[in-house]
C-alpha cells in the first residue's frame, strides 16, 4: 500500500488490534487495513480487500473476551467490557459503554453516550440515541427505539417496536408489548405493562403493576397506582387519577382531572369530565356520563346510560 497516515492499537488482556489507515492514489478513498495478534511483536497483516469482521475508529476499547462478528462498527471512543457480545452488523458511534456481558444482535445501533450494563439483550434492529442508559438484564426485541436519555432499569422488557422518546423511565421489570409508546418523561415503576399501541404523553405515570391493553391512551401527567387495569382504548387526559386496583373496560374516557380510588369499575365507553371523583368501589356500566366535578361515595352503580351534570353527589 502507498501513503501510510496513522496506526493506532489497543492492548486489553494479550489481545492487541491494530489499524492502519492507507490512502491509496488508485481510488482516491480510504482503506482499512487490520492487524489481530497476540504478539505484539510479530502482527499477522489480514489482507486489505478482506471484508473485516468489525471495525474499530477513533479510541474504542474491548477488555475480557469481547465478541464482534459481521461487520460490526465501533467510532470514537465506545468501550465493551466483560464478554459483550455484538453480532450481525451492529453500530455503536461517540462514546458508547457495554459492561457485563450485554448482548447486540441483528443491525442494533447506539448513539451518543448511550450505557448497557448488566446482561442487558438488544436484538433485530432496536436503536438507542442520546444518552439512554439500560441497567440490570433489560432487554429490546424488534426494532424498538429510545431516544434522548430514556432510562430502564432492571429487567425491563420491551418487544415489537416499542418507542421511548424524551428521558422516559421504566423500573423494576415492566413491559411493552406491540407498538407501545412514551413519549415526554412518562415513568412506569414496578411491574406495569403496556400491550397492543398503547400510548403514555407528557409526564404520565404508571406504578405498581398497572396493566394497559389495546391502544390506551394517557395524556399530560395522568396517574395510575396500585394495579389499576385499562383495556380497549380507554383515555385518560389532563392529570387523570386511578389509585387501588380501578378498572377502565371498553372505551372509557376521563377528561380534566378526575379521580378514581378503590376499586371502581368503569364499563363501555363511560365518560368523566371535569374532576369528577370516584370512591370506594363505584361502578358504572354503559355509556354512563358524569360532567362538571360530581361525586360517588362507598360503592355507587349506576347502569346504562345514566348522566349526572354540575357536581352532583352521591354517597351510596
Amino acid at each position: 500500500m502507498i501513503g501510510l497516515i496513522k496506526i493506532q492499537s489497543y492492548v486489553c488482556e494479550n489481545i492487541v488490534v491494530f489499524m492502519a489507515i492507507y490512502s491509496n492514489p488508485e481510488i482516491t478513498a480510504f482503506q482499512q487495513s487490520f492487524f489481530l495478534t497476540k504478539n505484539v511483536s510479530t502482527p499477522t497483516k489480514m489482507s486489505i480487500n478482506y471484508n473485516p469482521h468489525f471495525l474499530l475508529l477513533g479510541g474504542c476499547v474491548l477488555v475480557g473476551g469481547c465478541v464482534l462478528l459481521g461487520g460490526c462498527v465501533l467510532v470514537v471512543g465506545c468501550v465493551l467490557l466483560g464478554g459483550c457480545v455484538l453480532l450481525g452488523g451492529c453500530v455503536l458511534v461517540v462514546g458508547c459503554v457495554l459492561l457485563g456481558g450485554c448482548v447486540l444482535l441483528g443491525g442494533c445501533v447506539l448513539l451518543g453516550g448511550c450505557v448497557l450494563v448488566g446482561g442487558c439483550v438488544l436484538l433485530g434492529g432496536c436503536v438507542l440515541v442520546g444518552g439512554c442508559v439500560l441497567l440490570g438484564g433489560c432487554v429490546l426485541v424488534g426494532g424498538c427505539v429510545l431516544l434522548g436519555g430514556c432510562v430502564l432499569l432492571g429487567g425491563c422488557v420491551l418487544l415489537g417496536g416499542c418507542v421511548l422518546l424524551g428521558g422516559c423511565g421504566l423500573l423494576g421489570g415492566c413491559v411493552l408489548l406491540g407498538g407501545c409508546g412514551l413519549v415526554g418523561g412518562c415513568v412506569l415503576l414496578g411491574g406495569c405493562g403496556l400491550l397492543g399501541g398503547c400510548v403514555l404523553l407528557g409526564g404520565c405515570g404508571l406504578v405498581g403493576g398497572c396493566v394497559l391493553l389495546g391502544g390506551c391512551v394517557l395524556v399530560g401527567g395522568c396517574v395510575s397506582l396500585g394495579g389499576c387495569g385499562l383495556v380497549g382504548g380507554c383515555v385518560l387526559l389532563g392529570g387523570c387519577v386511578l389509585v387501588g386496583g380501578c378498572v377502565l373496560l371498553g372505551g372509557c374516557v376521563l377528561l380534566g382531572g378526575c379521580v378514581l380510588v378503590g376499586g371502581c369499575v368503569l364499563l363501555g365507553g363511560c365518560v368523566l369530565v371535569g374532576g369528577c371523583v370516584l370512591l370506594g368501589g363505584c361502578v358504572l356500566v354503559g355509556g354512563c356520563v358524569l360532567l362538571g366535578g360530581c361525586v360517588l361515595l362507598g360503592g355507587c352503580v349506576l347502569l346504562g346510560g345514566c348522566v349526572l351534570v354540575g357536581g352532583c353527589v352521591a354517597g351510596c
